[in-house]
């Protein structure tokens, strides 16, 4: 589990396959500990000379931008959360739920906001004011559109991730705030389960309704 505070940035030393050793500035790494990779959970699986390797499955690689990266690719670091620290973003699990286009960069004042595009089918896990996870950094969605949602960054978000590098069209790992998926798919199955009773109810209700006032 993550917070979405971006500790360090490191760069990607080699790709085979499904293995990525990322050269990293932390010191304390030992292998099975879990690491947060723009975004995404993955678990150490050598730790030597200043690099770490991690194994990535098919799915995860279909779902983020990680199949993207290349030799000297830079990437957002962050490790677990410890139950004495501060929460300083949102609880993050690194689980990517899509990807994201970056439309447009625009600044006001200070900050830069990004305009992300998604697709129609997360509309319903968007939500303004709301949290939300950009390459595992923790954001507050300051306008959310149909297929869009904007975010503001602060110049240190700015200089201290890599927002800094981003361009119109790059590609983003997205992970909307779990606390909203619970409730969306409780609601929906519970939606699922009583329609029908629910249903039939109101029908029943209006034609007694309808009949009393004739």
């Amino acid at each position: 589990m993550f917070t979405g505070i971006i500790q360090k940035t490191g760069i990607i030393k080699a790709k085979t396959g499904k293995a990525l050793t990322i050269q990293t500035p932390f010191k304390s790494l030992k292998k099975s500990m879990s690491i947060a990779i723009n975004g995404v959970c993955l678990t150490i699986t050598k730790n030597a000379g200043g690099c770490v390797s991690m194994n990535v499955i098919p799915e995860t690689l279909r779902v983020t931008t990680l199949g993207n990266l290349q030799k000297g690719s830079k990437v957002n670091l962050e490790l677990p959360l410890r139950y004495n620290e501060f929460v300083g973003g949102h609880i993050v699990q690194g689980h990517i739920d899509t990807t994201g286009k970056i439309q447009e960069i625009t600044q006001a004042g200070n900050d830069t906001i990004y305009r992300i595009e998604v697709s129609q089918n997360w509309n319903t896990h968007i939500v303004q004011k709301g949290s939300i996870a950009v390459d595992g950094v923790s954001l507050t969605v300051s306008k959310a559109g149909n297929n869009f949602f904007e975010v503001a960054i602060t110049p240190y978000t700015f200089e201290h991730t890599l927002f800094q590098k981003y361009t119109k069209g790059t590609l983003v790992n997205i992970e909307f705030d779990v606390m909203g998926k619970y409730i969306l798919n409780y609601a929906q199955k519970f939606y699922a389960q009583h329609i029908e009773r629910i249903e039939r109810r109101f029908f029943k209700n209006k034609n007694c309704h309808c009949t009393g006032a004739l």
